[in-house]
């Protein structure tokens, strides 16, 4: 199903008209350097965060959230149980489960991990940088992945056939930001280079996207629907860029620490109309 930038601006106000009527619950296991950021952002979009790091808890976490992030910015063997036994649940309830391989080619511990997971459980959709995207593909030569600034000759292509192979959908974030669900691909020009200057905005990216994710997922669905998810990642990504421009023009002269409080307040401002007036989306052919 083609469709237009139009198209695709109407469905993502109504994800942000709809997530704080919902207030979807999602499970969180992530990194501990960006947790509190990620549970506060999830806050201020409208949702519950449940930041979990217990093997434990996950068969019953499983049961009622409404989406689960797994990032492995910190990843542990003991994070990797987790990751294995959450995804495993959430995936039987058709629910959600967005992965961040943060720094997949770092290490080859990191890529293993990664390796584990996705033969274990089906991720809906994958979200990094142009490194973690590209190692995930199988390509290399774009650096270690961890806060990369580098980009991709092709990104357009690399999330199209990327989404086409794992049937999820695929989200690339750099300064210019890239999402395929197999057959459309969305290019987003949102976003402010000051951004770059606190770490985790790409974790919370992730977060923002699972909140989405939960409320485009109805909850008697019986099998993930990619158009409504790319539609959800799309939300997701436009709640974090948009609020780094606004709150770049609200603190035009804050050093980074200040700059992160006012990106988070800026993210609980945003609604249908601030998102319809900033959003610069374009859908991209690709042959």
């Amino acid at each position: 199903m083609s469709l237009s930038s139009s198209q695709v601006l109407r469905s993502v106000a109504d994800l942000y008209a709809a997530i704080r009527d919902v207030n979807p619950l999602v499970v969180q296991l992530t990194n501990f350097v960006v947790a509190n950021d990620q549970a506060n952002l999830t806050l201020a979009l409208g949702a519950s965060p449940i930041m979990s790091f217990s093997p434990e808890e996950q068969l019953d976490l499983g049961r009622i959230t409404g989406a689960l992030l797994v990032n492995i910015g910190t990843v542990s063997d003991i994070q990797s149980k987790t990751a294995l036994l959450a995804g495993k649940a959430v995936n039987e309830r058709h629910r959600p489960v967005i992965l961040d391989p943060v720094g997949v080619g770092a290490s080859s511990y990191r890529h293993q991990v990664v390796q584990e997971l996705l033969a274990e459980w089906r991720p809906s959709i994958i979200t990094g940088n142009a490194a973690e995207i590209a190692h995930i593909y199988g390509l290399t030569g774009l650096g270690r992945g961890v806060d990369s600034q580098q980009e991709h000759s092709d990104p357009a292509r690399l999330v199209r056939d990327l989404a086409l192979r794992e049937r999820c959908v695929v989200v690339l974030h750099g300064a210019t930001d890239w999402l395929s669900d197999g057959e459309t691909v969305v290019k987003l020009s949102n976003g402010h280079v000051r951004l770059t200057t606190i770490t985790g905005t790409g974790c919370s990216t992730g977060s923002a996207i699972a909140a989405f994710s939960a409320v485009a997922t109805p909850p008697e669905a019986k099998e993930i629907n990619l158009h409504d998810l790319l539609v959800a990642s799309i939300a997701g990504v436009l709640a974090t860029s948009i609020a780094g421009e606004i709150a770049a023009e609200n603190s035009p002269n804050s050093g980074p620490a200040s700059f992160r409080v006012a990106w988070i307040d800026a993210v609980s401002t945003l609604n249908p109309e601030i998102i319809s007036e900033r959003a610069r989306i374009q859908v991209v052919s690709v042959v």
